[in-house]
């Protein structure tokens, strides 16, 4: 499997976003100002009401919109009307973002999925099957990525991970705990993991970095950072800045 396109470009986190110009995280200006720099794309993917890969990272509205509530109290067709906040742009599909990106960076998927793997996974898998471009799939999830082994073999995938205090206060510690140290990578299966910046040099991404997986750190956010995270990563997923159009 080619994974040389998760090291080609530093990645851009939810896209090269900035509030102050218009270009609202997880929406396709951001994305289009990525492609012209030549970097790669990290973007979220949430589940509207009938199962529909949004390109949105909250599981509320509030934040980024006028509207208020969960996205996933709406269908896709609601949502799709839906302006971001302070832009004209409304929340795009997971089929819209792979339509104008076509293959032209590599792009990361971040699945935002806390349930069982049902309908959203699957509608995830028919968008990418046929995708042709450098793309991955990534979670915290590792029962998501599970269904990813069998529904798109194909699909690199990747486990993402932090400290057990950044997982959800309903997990149970001793979940948490083997979220940090990638204990269900056997469920996962992952090509690659995406860490937390300041932690990476734990020693659970680092064994598997020296087992050969690419290792990817979030999120950096100053020229700084990413030259220390350059010293135990393989690239970076940044925001804030804009570093080299080249990983290393």
């Amino acid at each position: 499997m080619e994974l040389g396109f998760l090291t080609a470009a530093p990645i851009a986190h939810r896209a090269l976003h900035d509030r102050a110009i218009g270009r609202t995280e997880n929406g396709l200006l951001a994305v289009e100002a990525a492609m012209a720099r030549g970097y790669g794309i990290e973007v979220d993917v949430t589940a509207s009401a009938d199962a529909v890969p949004m390109v949105f990272h909250d599981g509320r509205l509030d934040r980024l919109t006028d509207e208020r509530g969960p996205l996933a109290a709406r269908p896709a067709a609601a949502l799709a009307r839906i302006r971001l906040k302070g832009t004209r742009e409304t929340i795009p599909t997971l089929n819209d973002l792979l339509a104008l990106v076509a293959g032209r960076v590599p792009l990361l998927v971040e699945v935002k999925a806390t349930a069982a793997p049902g309908p959203f996974e699957a509608a995830i898998a028919d968008a990418v099957r046929a995708y042709k471009g450098p793309l991955a799939l990534m979670s915290f999830n590792p029962f998501t990525m599970g269904a990813f082994v069998e529904a798109v073999p194909q699909v690199p995938r990747g486990q993402v991970a932090c400290r057990h205090t950044g997982y959800p206060a309903r997990f149970g510690i001793g979940h948490k705990v083997a979220l940090q140290h990638l204990l269900y990578n056997h469920v996962s299966r992952p090509h690659f993991v995406a860490y937390e910046a300041e932690e990476a040099r734990r020693p659970a991404p680092q064994i598997v970095r020296k087992a050969g997986l690419p290792l990817l750190v979030w999120t950096v956010r100053s020229p700084g950072a990413a030259a220390l995270a350059r010293q135990h990563a393989d690239n970076i997923i940044f925001e804030g800045f804009e570093p080299p159009g080249r990983a290393a």
